[in-house]
C-alpha cells in the first residue's frame, strides 16, 4: 500500500504536476502581460482625455466611443503580445473609472455605459438564438443537469464566501447574498461564443445549461431575498 502510494505521488510529481506548473506559469504570464498593459494604456489614455478635454480637442457627441475604443485597445494589446485579452480589458476599466472620476466629469462615463447596455443586450439575444437551436438537439441528462445546477452554485458561491471572510462588517446572510448573485455577468456568454467552432459539443452544452440555470435560480430568488433585505430594514427603523 505505502510502494503504491510512493509509486503514485513519483508520477504526479513528474508528470501531471510539471504540466499544470507550466499551465500555471503561462497563465501567470498571460495576467501579468494584461496587467501591464491596462495599467500603461488606462493611464496614458486618462492623461491624453483630460488633455484634450481642456482644449477642446474631441466633440462631445462622439466622446463615448472613446471608452469603447479603450476596451478595444487595451484587448487587441494585449492579444498581440501574448496575454489575456479580457483580463487586460477588465483592469483597464477598474482603473480608468479610478482614475477618471476625480475629474467629475461625468458625462463621458454615463454616456459610455449606454453603449455598454446596447451591446450587452445584442450578446443576450445572440446567446438566446444559440441556446433556443442548442436545446432543440441537446441529448439531457441527469449527469449534465446536476453539473449546470453546481457550477451556477456550489462553484460560484464558495469561492465568494471566502473571499469575503476579511470583511468582518458583513453578516452572513449578506456575504451569502453577494456570493449567491455575484459574479455574474457576460463573460460566460462570450467565452461560449468564442469557443463554438473549437470546442466540443459536450463544453457548448455544458456551457449553455449552466448559464439558463443561473438565469432561472437567481432570477427566482432576486425578489423573495430583496424582500427579506427590506423586512430587516423597516424592522430596524421601527
Amino acid at each position: 500500500m505505502r510502494a503504491d502510494f510512493s509509486i503514485s505521488v513519483l508520477v504526479l510529481a513528474t508528470g501531471q504536476l510539471a504540466t499544470a506548473n507550466e499551465d500555471a506559469g503561462v497563465y501567470v504570464c498571460e495576467v501579468g502581460i494584461a496587467l501591464v498593459v491596462a495599467t500603461f494604456i488606462s493611464w496614458s489614455a486618462t492623461y491624453l482625455i483630460r488633455y484634450s478635454a481642456r482644449r477642446h480637442f474631441f466633440e462631445k457627441a462622439s466622446s463615448p466611443f472613446l471608452i469603447l475604443s479603450l476596451a478595444i485597445v487595451n484587448y487587441s494589446v494585449a492579444e498581440a503580445l501574448g496575454g489575456s485579452g479580457f483580463v487586460a480589458a477588465f483592469v483597464a476599466g477598474l482603473l480608468f473609472d479610478y482614475l477618471y472620476r476625480p475629474s467629475k466629469d461625468m458625462q463621458l462615463i454615463e454616456e459610455s455605459e449606454h453603449i455598454a447596455e446596447f451591446f450587452s443586450y445584442l450578446i443576450w439575444c445572440l446567446f438566446g438564438a444559440y441556446s433556443y437551436s442548442q436545446l432543440q438537439s441537446m441529448d439531457l441528462s441527469w449527469s449534465k443537469l446536476a453539473f449546470a445546477l453546481i457550477a451556477a452554485t456550489l462553484v460560484r458561491v464558495i469561492p465568494v464566501l471566502f473571499s469575503l471572510i476579511v470583511f468582518n462588517g458583513l453578516n452572513f446572510k449578506e456575504k451569502f447574498t453577494l456570493a449567491w448573485f455575484g459574479p455574474r455577468g457576460l463573460a460566460s456568454i462570450v467565452f461560449t461564443l468564442m469557443v463554438l467552432d473549437s470546442a466540443d459539443g459536450l463544453l457548448s452544452e455544458l456551457a449553455t445549461l449552466t448559464i439558463l440555470t443561473s438565469v432561472f435560480i437567481h432570477g427566482i430568488t432576486t425578489r423573495p431575498i430583496a424582500n427579506s433585505f427590506r423586512k430587516n430594514g423597516v424592522a430596524k427603523r421601527s
